[in-house]
């Protein structure tokens, strides 16, 4: 465990991102809270990254897929999943974006059900392409509807960059 966490600190520092980095890539409202920066508008999409969270038919496994725009592209991701009570977190698996750039995945289950997903590389600062960033399987608890939401609390991407003007869908019900 404290290999990976070494390794995700000189990750961080090859990316050019510490901590204070990363909270500037948040906007600061009047009222002194924070939001990540993501875009509700919806114009000049070919120019922003976009990330999606989608169930399968089956409702046993998520896809998180990105495809990249004419923007800055990111080299590490931290992605959060918000899980309803109702489902448990069984495993996640990197998708082609993450292998084809050569990261890794490593996932843990944080309270409150939410899915912690890093990608990175301790030997590479490769840009993620498109496709599909991470599977994660599920079981579910009873047939009634469940949900997931990709959480936006902070940036998904780094460098800070790759977020400005990240279009978002991450909320899906199953």
């Amino acid at each position: 465990m404290i290999t990976r966490i070494v390794i995700i600190s000189i990750v961080i520092s090859i990316c050019g991102c510490n901590a204070e980095t990363k909270q500037s890539g948040f906007d600061t409202t009047v009222d002194g809270t924070s939001s990540p920066p993501v875009s509700t508008d919806n114009t000049d999409l070919e120019n922003r990254n976009h990330v999606s969270l989608v169930a399968s038919s089956s409702g046993r496994t998520l896809e998180l897929a990105y495809e990249p725009a004419d923007a800055v592209q990111p080299r590490v991701a931290e992605l959060r999943v918000q899980l309803s009570s109702d489902v448990t977190f069984a495993s996640a698996t990197a998708g082609d974006a993450l292998t084809d750039a050569g990261k890794e995945l490593i996932s843990q289950v944080e309270p409150g059900n939410i899915v912690r997903l890093v990608a990175l590389s301790a030997g590479s600062a490769t840009t993620i392409g498109g496709g599909t960033l991470a599977t994660i399987s599920i079981s579910r608890k009873g047939s009634g509807p469940s949900s997931a939401e990709l959480l936006l609390d902070r940036p998904l991407f780094a460098p800070a960059e790759a977020n400005d003007g990240l279009l978002v869908d991450g909320d899906v019900s199953f």
